[in-house]
């Protein structure tokens, strides 16, 4: 009904913002389909002749394709800006969520090895986190949540010694390359502040043996 108001021109900047909606909502994929339903029917409802795909003006086309064109880019870009701002609220989340979990481990009294499993796991929404041991005939699991749970480090998406002997396992789908590297630095850290507290306590009892003799 508005098609002699409007024109060709106002009918595709009205589809624009329909892709744009479109990759908001659902991502590249919709807003593709979109862009084609919106050429398609731009040029069935608002090219002559009316009611058919033919098109009898070359400008008419031009414009169609510009559109189609602008569309799929926009709808791409929409798309993976979304993703982005997605990701970066995601590791946002994930790294507040492993300072409570360290913050826990040092201010707090010491958690059971299972809740704090349960604590990363829940961080990074994964299917299995756990710590596994190096025994005489292999790995043994000291603590997990979820399953399932490799046996074998080397079979893990993720893992990361924090301990002599003792590593920590991950393993889901929604493990991103970013969240291994920060997880590869929380772990190093630990692993750092570990051996830091061993050589102070190291050298306190030396302090003391040395106090006890000279006493």
């Amino acid at each position: 009904p508005a098609r002699s108001s409007i024109g060709l021109s106002g009918a595709l900047v009205c589809a624009l913002l329909a892709v744009v909606a479109a990759a908001l909502a659902g991502g590249a994929g919709p807003a593709l389909l979109a862009t084609i339903v919106a050429v398609g029917a731009a040029d069935f409802f608002f090219t002559v002749p009316y009611y058919s795909l033919r098109v009898s003006y070359g400008i008419d086309i031009i414009a169609l394709i510009v559109f189609g064109a602008v569309g799929a880019v926009i709808g791409v870009l929409v798309h993976v800006l979304a993703r982005r701002a997605w990701q970066t609220a995601r590791s946002q989340a994930e790294a507040a969520q492993l300072a409570r979990l360290a913050a826990g481990a040092v201010i707090e009294p010491p958690q059971p090895l299972a809740a704090l499993m349960a604590g990363l796991r829940s961080a990074f929404d994964l299917d299995a986190v756990g710590i596994v041991c190096r025994t005489g005939a292999g790995w043994a699991v000291l603590a997990a949540a979820g399953q399932p749970l490799p046996p074998d480090p080397d079979a893990a998406q993720f893992a990361a010694e924090i301990a002599p002997g003792r590593v920590l396992v991950m393993t889901g789908a929604a493990l991103t390359a970013a969240d291994t590297r920060l997880l590869r630095v929380f772990t190093g850290e630990l692993l750092l502040a570990r051996r830091q507290a061993q050589q102070r306590a190291l050298e306190a009892g030396a302090g003391a043996a040395t106090a006890v003799r000279s006493g």
